[in-house]
């Protein structure tokens, strides 16, 4: 924060709503101590696409970065989409009722699963029971990625769309 402020309200304060819209990543609005309903009814008509993940149940408390290394936040924070503890039905009904957003693109970083495909299936049959909008694609991408140590990996990123009812494309 400056004098207050995070970064994100002073680039918006400070830009044209013409040329800078917003994607808010839910779970990283949380994970940074803030209420994602809350800033989507503040940045309002800003914000055209939303990303959402899930925390796990037992996720080290408190839910904030303070503290936290990246190995403790992958090895504990993620749960299947649907099944953990982000007030989802929350963030759809204000996403449909303050935003201009048209989706909201769901991802899984990290499963506990033995499988990303298991993964998938779980958090698609758990994001049925959500109302206010529907899945329109699917799609799992595995990109390669390079830690700080220069090792190299595969990881299997799970990413399909929830698009909103509000929306009329």
């Amino acid at each position: 924060t400056f004098n207050g402020k995070s970064i994100l309200h002073i680039i918006v304060e400070n830009t044209d709503p013409n040329y800078l819209s917003l994607e808010l990543d839910t779970f990283w609005t949380m994970r940074a101590g803030l209420n994602p309903v809350n800033m989507l009814k503040h940045f309002g008509k800003r914000i055209k696409l939303i990303h959402q993940k899930d925390f796990s149940w037992d996720s080290l408390a408190p839910i904030n970065l303070n503290g936290l290394t990246p190995e403790d936040i992958a090895s504990s924070a993620f749960a299947e989409i649907g099944t953990g503890i982000m007030p989802t039905q929350s963030i759809i009904d204000a996403a449909n009722t303050y935003t201009d957003a048209g989706y909201i693109i769901l991802e899984q970083d990290f499963t506990r699963m033995s499988s990303e495909i298991d993964s998938v299936a779980k958090s698609m049959e758990a994001f049925k029971k959500f109302t206010g909008g529907n899945f329109s694609y699917f799609k799992i991408q595995l990109l390669s990625l390079q830690s700080y140590m220069m090792l190299d990996f595969l990881r299997g990123f799970l990413t399909f769309a929830f698009k909103l009812k509000s929306i009329v494309i």
